[in-house]
């Protein structure tokens, strides 16, 4: 089951929708009438007795899954049972149901405020509390669990974007991000990389930073029509492609370990083992010149060499002592290589 809950301070306008919709009809209620007009009127004056809660109308829609199809009594029963879990023991409410989409749903509104004693139901986390009530009335009515919308890793088109692409007959925007996201995401090595690989599928993305520059939001644009992250889905949230990010980042690094770890014993395996660590690490660096090798790929190469390793195995590993190391062994490689080419010139 899935619950989707919104308050407001128009109960004329929310009850004429859920009311006066093709294929709608009521099936439960407190109220003395049953038009939105004198519901509305009725809601009204429980709002009287607490002026200073403007949104007291209470707005909660429940659907099952599809291949659920309830009668009106159960789902009587089942608006009873989430309105007393959520505290409305004594408000007025009134539940219609509706038939004109493919999944079994009710609309129940209900009045904040009671009229006996003018107390007002709590609205604080009331998506939360009404995910705790779905669970129990999924329980207690033996109905399938429905992951909410807000939930899933990737959102569905909405009903009227749906609407939208069947008069257009153009891709959804919503589709289209989702899509390239799906594409870019396990390659991704840095915020700015992402931007730049949506760009050439024509989707805009925007950061939104705090005031000490970290990223504390996505959201992305196409054809002019723009969604949060959280909006496609959990999967595109900022979190959780920061932490994409961070895993990609770990394979790339695994990866070019793996790579200057074959370089170097590749180098390693031809000369004696009977040549100390240091010489040998200076002979690899040669090499590594020799073969146009730069600065930096040659000091990342080194960073294999079974010196630096007993170096990172100490129990005080200094860090600075290493690269000093490296250093050296590139500078004398470096020099040995000058000499060598400045012989070569000479003969």
């Amino acid at each position: 089951m899935i619950g989707k809950v919104t308050h407001g301070r128009d109960a004329y306008s929310l009850l004429r929708y859920v009311a006066d919709k093709e294929g709608a009809y009521q099936v439960g209620g407190n109220v003395a009438f049953n038009d939105p007009v004198n519901i509305a009127r009725e809601f009204k004056r429980g709002q009287a007795l607490h002026r200073t809660i403007n949104r007291y109308v209470w707005h909660t829609s429940l659907s099952t899954a599809k291949d659920e199809n309830l009668d009106n009594e159960t789902w009587k029963k089942i608006a009873q049972d989430y309105l007393r879990e959520m505290g409305f023991d004594k408000h007025q409410y009134v539940v219609f149901r509706h038939t004109d989409a493919d999944h079994n749903h009710i609309h129940i509104v209900a009045n904040r405020i009671s009229i006996i004693d003018g107390s007002a139901v709590d609205d604080a986390w009331s998506k939360y509390r009404t995910e705790a009530a779905i669970r129990k009335l999924e329980s207690a009515y033996n109905l399938q669990v429905v992951e909410p919308s807000h939930g899933k890793e990737r959102k569905s088109p909405t009903t009227g974007e749906k609407r939208m692409q069947t008069r257009t007959q153009t891709p959804l925007p919503r589709v289209v991000i989702q899509d390239a996201l799906d594409k870019v995401l396990p390659t991704i090595t840095s915020p700015e990389n992402l931007k730049d690989k949506l760009k050439t599928e024509g989707i805009e993305t925007r950061l939104r930073k705090r005031k000490d520059k970290t990223i504390s939001g996505i959201s992305f644009g196409y054809n002019g029509i723009a969604f949060g992250g959280g909006k496609l889905g959990k999967r595109y949230s900022w979190t959780r492609i920061e932490q994409q990010l961070r895993e990609n980042q770990a394979a790339l690094v695994t990866q070019e370990r793996s790579q200057l770890e074959k370089v170097y014993q590749t180098l390693a395996s031809k000369f004696s083992e009977k040549v100390d660590p240091q010489t040998r690490d200076i002979l690899i660096a040669c090499r590594l010149l020799k073969n146009g090798y730069s600065n930096k790929s040659v000091k990342r190469v080194l960073t294999q060499s079974p010196v630096i390793g007993r170096y990172k195995q100490s129990e005080n590993y200094q860090r600075d002592k290493a690269l000093r190391y490296i250093d050296t062994i590139y500078r004398k490689a470096q020099s040995a290589v000058a000499r060598s080419h400045a012989k070569e010139v000479l003969q």
